[in-house]
C-alpha cells in the first residue's frame, strides 16, 4: 500500500491529478479500515518516501548546495519548487499555496486526501511528512512540519507550519 503512494508522485499533467485522486481514496480507505490514529503513521510513512521519490530528481550535490545557502533563500526555492509539484500532492495547483517569512506556511484548499466529512481528528499525517522530509533535506534539517489546522476538523483548509528548531 506505501508502493502505491509513491507510484505515480514524479506522474506529470493529468496523470498526476488522477494519481492524487487515486490516492486520496487510498488515503480513505486506510483510514475507514484502521480509523484515522491507527492509519496516521503508514500514511506518514509513505509521505516520507513520496518526498524521496521528489528529492531523486534533485541531484545529491544539489541537494547538499542549498542547505548551505541562507535558510531564506533555499526556503524561497523549495516553496517555488513546491508550487511546481503541487499537482502532484494537491491534485491542482490552485489548490495549494506557500508563503515564506521565518515560519513558512503551506495551504491547501479542498484538500484532495481530506476527508470532506468531519473525523474529530487531523487525518494529514501524509502532506506533513512530506513537506517535512523536503523541509529537511533542502532547507535545514532542524525543521518541522505542523498541520494547524485540518478540513477533517471542520477548518475551512489544511494549513501546515514550517518551523526550526534551531530559532
Amino acid at each position: 500500500m506505501l508502493r502505491a503512494s509513491t507510484h505515480h508522485a514524479g506522474t506529470p499533467g493529468n496523470g498526476a491529478q488522477l494519481a492524487a485522486m487515486q490516492l486520496a481514496g487510498m488515503h480513505r480507505a486506510m483510514r475507514d479500515t484502521f480509523g484515522p490514529q491507527a492509519a496516521s503513521g503508514p500514511l506518514a510513512e509513505a509521505g516520507r518516501r513520496a518526498a524521496a521519490e521528489l528529492l531523486r530528481t534533485i541531484p545529491l550535490p544539489e541537494q547538499a548546495r542549498r542547505r548551505r545557502l541562507p535558510r531564506a533563500v533555499s526556503t524561497r526555492m523549495l516553496l517555488a519548487a513546491l508550487r511546481r509539484w503541487a499537482p502532484r500532492f494537491a491534485a491542482a495547483d490552485r489548490r495549494f499555496t506557500a508563503s515564506g517569512g521565518a515560519k513558512p506556511v503551506l495551504i491547501i484548499a479542498a484538500n484532495p486526501l481530506c476527508d470532506e466529512r468531519p473525523r474529530g481528528t487531523r487525518v494529514c499525517a501524509w502532506h506533513e511528512a512530506l513537506f517535512e522530509t523536503l523541509f529537511q533535506a533542502l532547507v535545514s534539517p532542524d525543521a518541522r512540519v505542523r498541520e494547524v489546522t485540518c478540513l477533517a476538523l471542520g477548518d475551512p483548509e489544511c494549513r501546515f507550519e514550517v518551523t526550526f528548531d534551531a530559532d
